[in-house]
């Protein structure tokens, strides 16, 4: 700032200039400042209307912190007003004190330098000089009057540039005042409230402390009004709990005045008092006892209970579960003492760790006591399962989760041993559990369901059948979990299979009937024909044929008499075999021998056959062990019907020879062959190929050599082709 020539300033000036400056650093306003200082320069130049304006801290604005003027009063005063081309924003812009008669005046406007002039213009004299705030233009202070016979002077404008030179610094050192002062107090407010908070912060850790060491409701709230009286007055103080489903509060924490006594309040029922006051209001509440008289006038509160001649109240709602579902509130006897709105806020936030506390609190109870309900009732269930008579089973993603007593002895495991297990257990091989788990999977995913009847395997490798249901515990989703229920159908299955057995050995009996009769109507009605015809020759014309005829007419009855006893022999041994009363009576016998007596044999009986048999051997020379009766009723039968069934003739052919210690024996021929399909049919009794066309035969044959074949401990197999051929294989 350029340097100022002070001379001609008397001794009054300099004192004025000196109480400006001791009036910036006491506590007074920029408002009393602004009056001092009118009051002072007034002493030294007319100034009747006087104002002091700053830039505002908001740019574009200006604040007036003093401004009297004697035809606008104190219109401006302290007021924040957008900047805008008047006579102050001039000198704001010039930067140099203006001294502006009425005459000037016009001229600015006409220039257009000033054109938003506002307040009284009608002055004579306008003075206004800047004011250097911390190095830079900061403001204007304005003198002016509206005396005809008041004009200000260069002089006058000397003087004002001078004092307003000190007023800046005075300004300047006010601000920093002011600054400090509001700083220190906002350093002692910021003190107070850490240390406040600080006090919130250890009541708020001991009560989640608290809140979480499972204590009672009561002991829990005990200790709530002991940390709320570390931070504010509160001899007394409830809780309240609303229950609205019955109209009704419980206290479980109240502390009252008279004795200290501490007692729970339940099922109070609802009223017109402090405590619904604030429930209804969801706000808190200061209540002393003008307050309360209002409340009562009012009719908010008309049935409030207790001693109510505290001094003040102050209750806070307790939002539990979202709603206000109860009320904390203290208060106090002693005279003298108000609760503030800060008071409040700390209870309020008090209240919201109390009602998280609270919350968690009953719903730890309501857990409780759902577990103790789900126990009782698993046990219960549990029970019932156990005791049904069909298995059941929980399975979830392939891992059996629970299963009840039956299902474990139908598997013939624990209990424990099955849960974890995988259904797997149950059957035979990965590859019938993966077919069956993929078919069930597709019913329960389409239907949520599945029904099917299979065999399972129990712990000892034993069969069962079980009739198996399953069910999705969600719908259609067996990922979630599946309910089985098994039923053991294994003694049903078996009726089932002996139902149907004996089904099957009627049925068989049946066509053995109809064979049998079929049969023996045909293979009885030849021989007995022979032996009628025979017989009535011999009565009726006995003296007419010669002894030579009736020597044959009786070998014909003798032939057919012994074809019909052949037939019941083997009727009966097939009886035998069936009522397993065959016996089995080996011997040493020279089988060589044997093989050619039943070729002979058989060569005889089918005389007229195109074939001959040609006995293959190849054993060493020696005796062998068997049933000579059964070997002759093996063999004199295949070689029968190789030669019966070889219309065309052609090779049959028998051969016998050794191999692992057994005797093979081999007949086969180049006959008419069997069909394959019943192959399977060709040892059954009176069964006969459908092929043979007329050749006699009763189906017993091969009944019999079977039969003979396993008494002695052998097989017999089988190969066939139509038209070609069959040989028959027996291992003795």
């Amino acid at each position: 700032m350029d340097a100022f020539d002070e001379t001609g300033f008397n001794s009054a000036t300099y004192k004025v200039l000196y109480q400006i400056a001791e009036g910036a650093t006491t506590d007074e306003t920029l408002f009393e400042f602004g009056g001092t200082l009118h009051r002072l320069l007034a002493e030294l130049i007319p100034a009747k209307n006087l104002y002091l304006c700053l830039l505002s801290e908001q740019p574009g604005r200006l604040n007036f912190p003093y401004y009297v003027d004697e035809r606008d009063g104190d219109s401006m005063q302290e007021l924040d007003v957008p900047m805008c081309r008047g006579l102050t924003e001039f000198v704001l812009r010039s930067g140099v004190a203006e001294l502006i008669s009425a005459q000037r005046y016009v001229e600015l406007q006409q220039s257009g330098e000033i054109t938003e002039a506002t307040g009284d213009l009608s002055f004579n004299s306008w003075l206004g000089v800047p004011l250097h705030i911390k190095g830079q233009i900061g403001g204007v202070l304005t003198v002016q009057s509206y005396d005809a016979d008041v004009a200000y002077q260069a002089s006058d404008v000397h003087l004002l540039s001078f004092v307003a030179r000190h007023v800046s610094t005075a300004i300047e050192r006010k601000q920093s005042y002011d600054a400090l002062r509001v700083a220190h107090i906002e350093l002692e407010r910021e003190t107070r409230q850490r240390r406040q908070s600080e006090a919130m912060y250890r009541v708020f850790y001991q009560l989640a402390v608290q809140a979480a060491q499972g204590e009672s409701l009561y002991d829990f709230c005990a200790k709530v009004h002991e940390l709320i009286a570390q931070l504010m007055v509160a001899p007394c103080c409830f809780i309240s709990l609303i229950d609205l489903e019955r109209n009704v509060k419980n206290y479980p924490y109240d502390v009252h005045p008279s004795d200290d006594m501490f007692f729970e309040d339940e099922n109070v029922p609802m009223r017109l008092g402090l405590t619904e006051f604030v429930f209804t209001t969801e706000r808190p509440q200061r209540v002393d006892q003008a307050r309360l008289a209002q409340l009562q006038r009012d009719g908010l509160v008309t049935q409030a209970q207790g001693d109510l001649s505290f001094s003040a109240w102050l209750g806070v709602p307790l939002r539990i579960r979202g709603n206000v579902d109860g009320v904390l509130a203290i208060r106090s006897y002693e005279a003298g003492i108000v609760y503030t709105e800060a008071d409040a806020e700390v209870l309020a936030h008090v209240a919201h760790h109390v009602s998280g506390a609270i919350a968690r609190m009953q719903a730890f109870e309501a857990v409780h006591r759902s577990e103790l309900a789900l126990r009782r009732t698993t046990f219960e269930r549990e029970a019932m399962l156990n005791t049904a008579l069909v298995g059941i089973s929980f399975n979830v993603k392939d891992r059996i989760v629970w299963v009840n007593e039956k299902c474990a002895e139908m598997a013939g495991f624990k209990r424990e041993e099955l849960m974890g297990q995988s259904p797997r257990i149950f059957y035979e091989s990965d590859e019938t559990f993966a077919a069956e788990r993929a078919k069930s999977e597709a019913s329960l995913r389409k239907h949520g369901t599945y029904n099917g009847e299979r065999y399972t395997l129990r712990q000892n490798g034993e069969r069962i059948w079980v009739l198996l249901a399953g069910r999705c515990v969600e719908d259609n989703d067996p990922d979630a979990g599946v309910i089985w229920t098994l039923l053991d159908v294994t003694a049903r299955r078996q009726a089932e299979d002996d139902i149907r057995q004996a089904l099957e050995r009627q049925r068989e009996l049946n066509v053995l009937r109809s064979r049998f009769v079929a049969m023996t109507s045909h293979e009885f009605r030849t021989p007995l024909a022979s032996i009628l015809s025979s017989a009535e020759l011999l009565r009726y014309y006995s003296e007419r044929v010669s002894a030579a005829e009736r020597d044959g007419m009786l070998q014909s009855i003798e032939a057919g008499v012994q074809r019909m006893t052949q037939m019941l022999d083997r009727i009966l041994l097939i009886g035998k075999a069936e009522a397993e009363m065959l016996e089995f009576k080996p011997k040493l016998l020279d089988l060589r021998d044997l093989c050619d007596q039943l070729i002979k044999e058989a060569n005889q009986q089918h005389a007229a056959a195109k074939s001959v048999i040609v006995l293959d051997w190849q054993l060493q020379p020696g005796m062998q062990g068997f049933d000579e009766k059964l070997c002759r009723h093996i063999f004199s039968n295949l070689l029968s019907n190789a030669l019966k069934y070889s219309p065309a003739g052609g090779d049959v052919r028998m051969r016998v020879r050794i191999e692992q210690g057994r005797t093979i024996f081999e007949v086969s021929d180049q006959g008419i062959g069997i069909p394959a399909d019943e192959l399977h049919h060709l040892f059954d009794s009176f069964h006969r190929a459908s092929n043979v066309g007329a050749i006699a035969g009763t189906g017993l044959g091969l009944s019999i050599v079977k039969k003979s074949v396993e008494l002695h401990g052998g097989t017999i197999t089988v190969s066939s082709t139509i038209g070609e051929g069959t040989c028959f294989t027996v291992t003795l």
